[in-house]
């Protein structure tokens, strides 16, 4: 018992900045939301440090795309290839100058362009 207390004050002091019998009960829920989110960080962030790791001088970032239907449902890791920088830049560029001035329809654009490359292409991740 004092184990678990001991652990949930822990917790309370480091999420909340507050001591556990100091909290009210709405801060409970968010001790508890809270929590949950930094334990999904943490598992995303784990895949990405072991490819790190296993490929050493290279970076990666974790992309995941959800619609409402729950059918576009999808999380990749990519590699960040720093001996594509210039190149990517260049495209960068490029796709700037052709988007338009409505926000909505260029994420929109940019999403699909997304949803087909990260979706179809057969990456680890």
């Amino acid at each position: 018992m004092d184990v678990k207390k001991a652990y949930w004050e822990s917790l309370s002091d480091v999420i909340l900045g507050k001591k556990l019998d100091k909290i009210s009960d709405e801060e409970v829920l968010v001790l508890v939301d809270r929590l949950k989110d930094m334990l999904s960080k943490l598992d995303d962030l784990a895949p990405l440090h072991e490819l790190s790791v296993e490929n050493s001088g290279n970076s990666y970032c974790q992309m995941t795309i959800v619609d409402a239907s729950g059918k576009g449902n999808f999380k990749k890791n990519i590699l960040l290839d720093e001996k594509k920088r210039t190149k990517a830049n260049e495209l960068n560029k490029k796709i700037q100058s052709l988007l338009s001035s409505d926000s909505d329809l260029n994420k929109m654009v940019l999403l699909e362009l997304l949803q087909n490359l990260i979706g179809n292409k057969d990456e680890r991740g």
